[in-house]
């Protein structure tokens, strides 16, 4: 089978995508139409309230792994960040801050 992701031997390809979305309700959250292993998470909704201001999230990403996906992660391989608009034919342009992983 392929997923489109290459994986170790014994490693699961899941993915948990959290998204500014234009349409959905904060906290709605769907399966990936393109990817099955994947979920997506809205965690905010419309418009940015001050364009150009940076914004800070805070996830508990071992907690959403496991409501949205069934698993207790203990580790992660890869993060990927991106801005992805292809869909809506348009253009977008996003900068991104320090990421950090915390312990609970």
């Amino acid at each position: 089978m392929t997923t489109g992701w290459t994986v170790r031997a014994g490693m699961i390809a899941t993915m948990l995508a959290l998204a500014l979305a234009l349409t959905m309700p904060a906290g709605a959250s769907w399966p990936n139409p393109f990817a099955s292993q994947a979920h997506m998470v809205a965690l905010r909704s419309g418009a940015p309230a001050a364009p150009g201001q940076w914004v800070t999230e805070r996830r508990n990403i071992r907690e959403d792994f496991r409501r949205f996906h069934g698993q207790d992660v203990e580790r992660i391989d890869a993060v990927a960040v991106m801005s992805d608009c292809d869909n809506r034919n348009a253009s977008a342009e996003a900068w991104y801050g320090r990421i950090r992983f915390l312990s609970d």
